[in-house]
């Protein structure tokens, strides 16, 4: 086991690492820190998205791959937040499409959310969400996806990650580029993207990393 963690740690710090990312959009990533910086407010989406399309925030995700959506369909397993679906109401404005995936009981009131929910045949088991993702596998198998997503509830955005700035995209087009990369190879069960604070502007870090957790935004085989 010592053997096996060495050779994924040397592995995550070498140029095979970088040499497998050809293709993918640019990913740069300096260990420095800024010389002086500008902190942006908005005091609406409106204005943000306004923004954003002035100056491009989605970094050149958009002139490398255009705008597009995921390949594989997208869920969102949600129970008592349909006040406040963080996610859902993110891609909503990211247009992209997705399945929110709720209890009987709660279902009318997230269809005030989205038109797409999808009503699980059970409620109130007392054992987390492991019930509903395991409906949300068979649901995927059953329209013939490849892979699925299933996306936490509680996101409040996505960014990208490249020569040290974080940038708030506005498209689907991440997710079809984390897609892209995974179906590159067959032995890949489970991909995702990492935590906006684990990645620090000021860090060194590698455009993914193997063998290790993944929370919240999981790209299932």
């Amino acid at each position: 086991m010592r053997d096996l963690f060495n050779d994924n740690k040397e592995y995550n710090n070498n140029a095979k690492r970088d040499s497998e990312w050809v293709g993918m959009p640019e990913f740069i990533q300096d260990s420095q820190k800024p010389f002086a910086q500008i902190v942006f407010r908005f005091t609406s989406e409106d204005d943000l998205k306004k923004f954003s399309d002035i100056i491009v925030l989605t970094g050149g995700l958009k002139k490398i791959y255009g705008e597009m959506n995921p390949e594989y369909p997208v869920y969102i397993i949600s129970k008592g937040r349909f006040k406040n679906c963080l996610t859902a109401r993110e891609l909503i404005w990211m247009r992209v499409p997705f399945y929110l995936v709720v209890e009987p009981q709660e279902a009318d009131e997230y269809r005030k959310v989205s038109d797409n929910v999808l009503v699980l045949p059970f409620s109130n088991l007392g054992q987390g969400s492991i019930p509903a993702r395991n409906w949300v596998w068979e649901h995927s198998i059953s329209i013939g996806a490849k892979r699925h997503w299933i996306l936490d509830d509680n996101i409040e955005g996505f960014h990208r990650l490249n020569r040290n700035e974080k940038f708030k995209v506005s498209s689907g087009t991440i997710f079809k580029c984390a897609e892209d990369f995974t179906d590159r190879y067959t032995n890949i069960a489970l991909s995702g993207f990492n935590y906006y604070s684990f990645c620090k502007k000021t860090d060194k870090v590698p455009p993914y990393y193997l063998n290790t957790r993944i929370y919240s935004c999981i790209l299932y085989k």
